[in-house]
């Protein structure tokens, strides 16, 4: 064998061992990043203290969220196309550049979680869409979109909340539902604990 071929040889084995130590750095960044993303999350939830039961309308949705304005808020009394059928908290937001998306709210204790997933996952199974994906993560937050009409959520549980986040104008949610789970870390707290305070005895006052 001559000494060109064996430099080809050498020189086709350098790049094969190239190319799988890339793939080696690549998915074990990815891999690590995955699992820096999962500490994160369930730091992120063990510290979160939910809102006050009994939270609803402007203290339940910010005026401003990521860059959004707040439009409006309301009860809704379910979301059937997604199959749930609770009462549910609105607030619908507005981007400067006229983009929307929608958040709710409702209380879900921990044994029917797996219910509402189920629940939603069937219902983009069912729909009448062309294209559909669904992807839960940790069993307490569940990432989907489908279309026609295009159309992204998620969903974000924790601690007796369930959080649905929708838009149809392809806005990257997932920074908004961060921005959203901070700004409401124990909103309504403060109102409930003034209503447990003692009223002023108005006579000794006088």
């Amino acid at each position: 064998m001559n000494k060109k071929v064996l430099l080809g040889c050498g020189v086709a084995v350098l790049l094969v061992v190239l190319a799988f130590v890339m793939v080696i750095v690549m998915f074990g960044s990815k891999v690590a990043n995955f699992a820096s993303e999962i500490i994160d999350e369930n730091q992120d939830r063990a510290t979160w203290i939910a809102p006050a039961d009994g939270t609803s309308g402007t203290a339940l949705f910010p005026a401003a969220l990521g860059g959004a304005n707040r439009q409006s808020t309301e009860k809704i009394a379910n979301l059937a196309f997604l199959n749930i059928n609770e009462e549910v908290e609105h607030g619908s937001y507005r981007m400067p550049n006229g983009g929307a998306f929608e958040v709710y709210a409702w209380r879900v204790t921990q044994g029917e979680v797996a219910g509402v997933f189920s629940g939603v996952d069937k219902a983009i199974d069912d729909g009448p869409y062309s294209s559909r994906m669904k992807f839960t993560f940790n069993q307490y937050s569940m990432r989907f979109s489908f279309s026609p009409p295009s159309t992204s959520g998620r969903l974000w549980f924790n601690k007796g909340w369930m959080f649905l986040f929708l838009t149809g104008d392809g806005i990257e949610l997932e920074s908004l539902e961060k921005a959203y789970i901070k700004a409401i870390n124990g909103a309504g707290a403060g109102a409930i604990s003034n209503e447990l305070l003692p009223l002023p005895d108005v006579e000794a006052a006088q």
